[in-house]
């Protein structure tokens, strides 16, 4: 739809009513989301790119213009762009098109540049319409508007309708083009032209192709590749679809330079390498928040929430926040989105063997060997605190002392081992700690008391230990690896396997963890086990025998009864006490960080010695089939004969069997040496545990046992109760007074 225009300035035409700004409500939603988007994409590589850049234009350069008068604005740029004899068209009619937005009509006038700057000096006026004015960017022969009528390639337009106007101007600052000239356009835009002195139409194709090709991602028009393209003549008035009159001012022109010109081929490989190092700045994360990590077992996605922790998401979410926070692009030019791109870069350069909470690992990225593991959630340790800590020094004082022996240095050196163990991120084993005592001498509260010392988590490994599942992954999660009362199995089989699978967490440095629906991942956790029970005989009867492989992986702490630190008479009562005794932890801490391991406790490997409670190695002894082989072996053997004069026996494993086997016990015994070599092993055993009793040598490669009758002095469990109240007393913190208000 043509209409007619209302000029102003020389050669003046016929004029027309004005038409109102183009209507943008008939704008399908979904292209206005898209424009959005590509918008806010454009926006964010604009300031990635400034941020690698160098700047090229180092004049400040603002919306003002660089002469006050219009006329001189276009005569100065025509001055600059233009030879005096070269033909320069300008366009200032106009049509509407059906969306009502404004075109350039007609072939305009064309004039050497010499006239038309003297005639805006002698009419002080710019040649224009109420939608400003045009001219083509390069010399024409005066017969169109077209690309055929250029004479000369000189230059290329480069505008942008997407990005703010002081963006705009930062971004064209950085780029290392040969900008020569930048107009405003009247409303949202800059028009700058760039010297590219092409020889002709195909050179300049090429030179258009590898300059706006790769800038359409950057928020500029990428059909402004032809020649013949119009620019905003500076100085025009623009009055229609703006709010008010605007002039499309001269804001920059480059100064003269002597000698030739540069090549257009050494700024296009600098920008091209410049958008390159742009494109790398802007996916890589400049926020730790925006890293993600590929976690190869689970096939998930792990990233940092607004509070530091780590969540799992799916590549769906990873995708949707790469475009929304970073700007990145889900379309694809043929070899890949940026968004693929990335997700490919995260899978290939920041994947992780394990990606999760791993016992005794501070939150973060960990490097082991070749590997990465990403600790998604670190312990929560205690600070010590020089204090008081009554309750606990009582609540201690009496599960500790029990059968006249004071266990506390055991566990004081334990629980200090592993404290420090935390603290340092030096990792070294632990036993198995056993609290057996009566029901509600309160084993399960020091229990819950070690979990928040050892980091405020803890797991139930029962299953695993028993054998019900293989799959282990959860116990990674956590320092303190709590047992109570769980375990229900009594069969020898049963213990052993409880026995051999207690071993491996406590001796081996690498574990084998075993998550579901992934790969095993070989890890090194640190663990500290602890198992309450009731020192029942049949309760006891869950712990492995302490043979000599696994005697050194267990303390065993008798635990006495009596009554708890503070009175217990309602839910309420429970609480408070949970909360004092908590409260009390970080001088506890204080308290084992100043105390030192006696020196007859110390052990290279663990820190502290390993310690069994005679009440309870007695009684873990007298279930062990080894003893009921040598309560047969004195029936049977020894039993018709004085003590003092008996022969000890002598001979190899299997005399010993088949002798046994001709006695009253042939079904029992024949039960005891199910396996082979059981004659042998129990032997073995028995000559650790009474070495007075059953000894050995090796005759001619055979081994020769010798069995002693039992003896008539005093029993072995004495003295070993002997021994063990016999051994320095433990340094005692400060005694409080009682009564102590423990709510203050």
């Amino acid at each position: 739809m043509k209409t007619s225009n209302t000029d102003s300035g020389p050669d003046q035409q016929a004029s027309g009513p004005q038409s109102a700004p183009p209507d943008l409500k008939g704008k399908p939603r979904r292209a206005k989301a898209d424009d959005l988007a590509a918008r806010s994409h454009a926006e964010a590589r604009a300031k990635s790119l400034i941020k690698v850049a160098t700047l090229q234009i180092p004049e400040e350069i603002g919306t003002s213009p660089l002469f006050p008068e219009p006329h001189l604005q276009f005569t100065a740029a025509l001055a600059r762009l233009y030879r005096p004899d070269e033909l320069v068209t300008v366009i200032k009619h106009f049509q509407l098109d059906d969306s009502k937005k404004v075109r350039p009509d007609g072939k305009g006038i064309t004039r050497s540049a010499a006239e038309w700057i003297s005639s805006g000096n002698e009419t002080g006026t710019v040649p224009q319409c109420d939608a400003g004015a045009w001219m083509m960017v390069n010399p024409s022969n005066g017969q169109g508007i077209e690309d055929r009528h250029v004479t000369d390639h000189r230059y290329l337009l480069l505008e942008s309708d997407g990005l703010p106007l002081e963006l705009q101007v930062e971004l064209l600052r950085h780029l290392p083009l040969p900008i020569i000239c930048m107009t405003l356009s009247g409303r949202r835009s800059i028009h700058a032209i760039v010297e590219v002195n092409a020889r002709n139409a195909k050179v300049f194709k090429e030179i258009a192709e590898a300059i706006l090709t790769p800038l359409k991602e950057y928020g500029f028009d990428s059909t402004c590749r032809n020649p013949g393209r119009l620019t905003r003549a500076p100085g025009a008035v623009r009055k229609l679809d703006v709010k008010a009159p605007t002039v499309q001012e001269l804001i920059y022109l480059r100064p003269p330079t002597e000698g030739p010109a540069t090549p257009i081929a050494d700024p296009i490989k600098a920008l091209h390498e410049l958008l390159h190092k742009a494109a790398e700045f802007r996916i890589t994360p400049q926020n730790p928040k925006q890293q993600f990590y590929y976690d190869s077992g689970t096939r998930l996605y792990f990233r940092q929430d607004s509070n530091g922790l780590y969540l799992a998401v799916d590549e769906k979410s990873v995708a949707r926040a790469l475009v929304v926070e970073m700007g990145l692009s889900r379309k694809s030019d043929g070899g890949g989105s940026e968004v693929e791109f990335v997700l490919n870069r995260i899978q290939t350069r920041f994947n992780v063997a394990y990606a999760g909470p791993l016992a005794g690992y501070p939150a973060g990225l960990h490097v082991e060997g070749n590997r990465r593991l990403l600790i998604t959630e670190g312990p929560t340790l205690i600070t010590p605190k020089e204090g008081h800590w009554p309750l606990i020094t009582q609540l201690l004082g009496r599960m500790f002392q029990c059968g006249g022996i004071d266990q506390r240095p055991y566990f004081y050196g334990w629980l200090k081992c592993a404290v420090e163990c935390l603290q340092s991120g030096i990792r070294r084993p632990g036993q198995a700690i056993v609290l057996a005592g009566p029901p509600g001498s309160g084993k399960s509260l020091l229990q819950s008391l070690i979990t928040q010392v050892l980091g405020g988590r803890s797991e139930r490994p029962f299953t695993y230990l028993v054998g019900e599942t293989s799959f282990n992954g959860e116990i990674f999660f956590s320092v303190h690896q709590q047992v109570e009362d769980e375990i229900s199995t009594r069969d020898m089989r049963s213990r052993r396997r409880i026995g051999t699978a207690i071993k491996g967490m406590v001796a081996n440095e690498t574990q084998r963890c075993r998550r579901m629906r992934c790969e095993a991942v070989a890890l090194k956790p640190m663990w500290r086990i602890s198992i309450s029970l009731n020192d029942e005989p049949e309760d006891l009867l869950v712990l492995p025998p302490l043979d000599m492989g696994i005697r050194d992986k267990f303390i065993l702490f008798a635990i006495a009864d009596g009554p708890p630190p503070m009175p217990i008479n309602s839910i309420g009562d429970r609480d408070a006490m949970w909360k004092a005794l908590v409260a009390e932890l970080p001088a506890f801490l204080w308290f084992l960080q100043q105390w030192e391991i006696p020196q007859d406790l110390r052990h290279p490997r663990y820190g502290v010695r390993e310690f069994h409670h005679p009440q309870l190695l007695a009684a873990l002894r007298q279930t062990a089939p080894e003893e009921r082989l040598l309560e047969i072996i004195d029936i049977t053997l020894f039993n018709s004969m004085d003590s003092s004069i008996a022969e000890p026996w002598q001979g190899g494993a299997l005399d010993l069997e088949q002798e046994l086997l001709r006695t009253d016990f042939q079904r029992e015994i024949t039960a005891l040496f199910s396996f082979n070599g059981a004659s042998g092993t129990y032997l073995r055993r028995l000559s650790n545990d009474h070495p007075d009793r059953i000894s050995s040598t090796v005759v001619r490669g055979r081994t020769r046992w010798v069995i002693r009758p039992p003896a008539a002095s005093a029993t072995e469990a004495g003295e070993r109760l002997e021994t063990e109240r016999s051994k320095p007393g433990l340094p005692q913190p400060p005694e409080e007074p009682t009564g102590l208000d423990v709510t203050e």
